[in-house]
């Protein structure tokens, strides 16, 4: 049994070694239906054994109170793929038109300090706060008091941050990459913007930030979106590909 949970694109120049040990497998899952798409492009022999199986996602405890000062939150490791880069040009763009928010920055920076000097160098002070990796315990609290959630991804697999920010019932917008439409239902759970789209990621927090009714109405379809990534449910479709792959 092998399950692909990688961004495809970048093992490609290990095509070899990944095409033995797929072939190896009597059963392949993937984690989104376009990762599984990706892979069968790339290995068109695993075809007939190969399914999506999500990730699942724990139950988040209730939603925290409101912060004095209303922030978005990003959390992601620091490092190009992510498009923080982007999320920071189209921040500062945001606070020209008038939003007035925090931006949250939790991961580990891969990048030595280069998106807080990036910061500093787009005007954006004291409006940017960097907070390296916290606790999940501490995460999950900084996500549930947020105003929304925001991962700009420039490519993408299943990001489980997205599904714990769907878990606390947390507006969301995100890039249209990889498995996230899926996580998004296409779109009716959060709003998706075009990867590296700064001007568009822009307007999608400037919207988000003002308009309150918006966000009660994603952060409702999140929370019910939600529902659909348990790990009782997870755990039922791997047992099932497993007795395929005894049988």
């Amino acid at each position: 049994m092998a399950t692909l949970h990688l961004v495809l694109p970048d093992y490609l120049p290990h095509a070899r070694g990944l095409r033995g040990l797929l072939g190896l497998a009597r059963r392949v899952s993937a984690v989104s239906e376009a990762s599984l798409a990706q892979a069968r492009a790339s290995f068109p022999a695993i075809a007939r054994k190969s399914s999506v199986v999500g990730y699942g996602i724990s139950p988040a405890p209730g939603r925290g109170a409101a912060p004095k000062n209303p922030y978005a939150l990003c959390a992601s490791r620091l490092a190009p793929y992510k498009g923080v880069d982007v999320l920071l040009m189209a921040y500062a763009r945001a606070r020209d038109a008038g939003a007035r928010f925090e931006l949250l920055l939790c991961g580990r920076d891969q990048l030595g300090g280069g998106l807080r000097r990036f910061a500093e160098t787009l005007g954006l002070g004291g409006g940017v706060r960097f907070a390296g990796e916290v606790a999940p315990s501490r995460l999950r609290r900084l996500l549930e008091r947020s105003l929304f959630f925001a991962l700009p991804s420039r490519r993408e697999n299943s990001p489980l941050a997205v599904l714990e920010a769907l878990d606390a019932g947390k507006p969301i917008v995100a890039s249209r990459t990889g498995g996230v439409p899926e996580l998004l239902n296409g779109g009716r759970a959060g709003l998706l913007v075009p990867p590296g789209d700064v001007e568009a990621l822009a307007r999608a927090m400037t919207r988000l930030a003002a308009d309150a009714a918006l966000r009660r109405r994603l952060g409702a379809a999140a929370r019910a979106r939600a529902r659909t990534y348990t790990w009782p449910a997870v755990a039922r479709r791997f047992e099932e590909l497993y007795a395929l792959a005894l049988g």
